[in-house]
């Protein structure tokens, strides 16, 4: 079987290439306090794509109870594009910086499990999640 593979492998070379990574990477953006949706709103108006996991919370005023979609990641932004792209995200109002190791960028597959990219889905909903998984 093995000698088949190698034939078979030998006459089609591209049966198990692997595409170049050339593609929109994700990364976290660290953004300013409370500027969240913001950014997010504002990358996807420039064709960006971004991700802004949140949570509904209940907040207490002295006349109402009111529940409120809160960033599960505070000060935290998730954007898919390409590194020539960096200059443009951070030209968004709000964003501070892409969260980097040294000088590089720092990428990651996917940034968040795919239980919290379920739309519409909260962290209730979802078991909660670990900060660690999507900006480690």
């Amino acid at each position: 079987m093995c000698e088949t593979f190698h034939a078979a492998l030998a006459t089609q070379p591209d049966v198990l290439s692997i595409p170049p990574l050339t593609g929109p990477k994700w990364y976290a953006c660290y953004t300013r306090g409370h500027h969240e949706k913001r950014v997010a709103t504002t990358l996807r108006d420039h064709q960006i794509e971004s991700f802004l996991p949140t949570h509904s919370q209940e907040r207490r005023w002295s006349d109402r109870i009111k529940k409120i979609a809160s960033p599960l990641f505070p000060s935290y932004v998730f954007a898919r594009f390409r590194l020539r792209e960096l200059p443009r995200v951070l030209d968004v109002a709000g964003v501070v910086t892409v969260v980097r190791a040294g000088v590089t960028p720092v990428t990651k597959r996917t940034p968040f499990s795919t239980a919290l990219w379920s739309p519409g889905a909260s962290a209730a909903e979802t078991g909660g999640a670990c900060a660690a998984e999507c900006l480690g």
